[in-house]
């Protein structure tokens, strides 16, 4: 059975490296990025089964920041891999506003509520989890 692929896109050094002890334990093959550009040239060599993507980046200050987070977003969505966004948006969204990732968690998530949304969203999008 193929290993289901995630790919994180994290900016915090410290938080990364955590992320990808705590998935990879659950079965998952792991590659782990810091940046737009590290997650463009990952895509140029693999094509996920979902992403798992920082709303954040910090390349940019102020409103750019959410417009790196939605390039991001749409990268993925134009390849066809499903986005968990780590995300501070608030919720319920203000009318109009486009959601952040097919499912989204917000920043502050315990464990169990991260490997769970993953569960879910590989349920419902590939048809199990590792």
């Amino acid at each position: 059975m193929q290993k289901i692929q995630i790919l994180l896109v994290e900016d915090h050094y410290a938080l990364r490296p955590c992320l990808v002890e705590i998935l990879e334990e659950e079965g998952y093959g792991v590659q782990a990025v810091e940046s737009l550009d590290g997650m463009t040239e990952a895509l140029k060599t693999a094509i996920p089964h979902l992403a798992i993507l920082d709303f954040r980046f910090p390349q940019a200050p102020g409103l750019r920041l959410e417009n790196l987070g939605f390039k991001a977003q749409d990268m993925l969505e134009e390849v066809g891999v499903p986005v968990l966004g780590m995300s501070t948006v608030c919720r319920p969204l203000p009318e109009g506003l486009k959601p952040f990732g097919d499912e989204s968690i917000p920043e502050g998530f315990s464990i169990e509520e991260l490997l769970t949304a993953v569960q879910r969203m590989l349920e419902k999008e590939v048809g199990g989890g590792a």
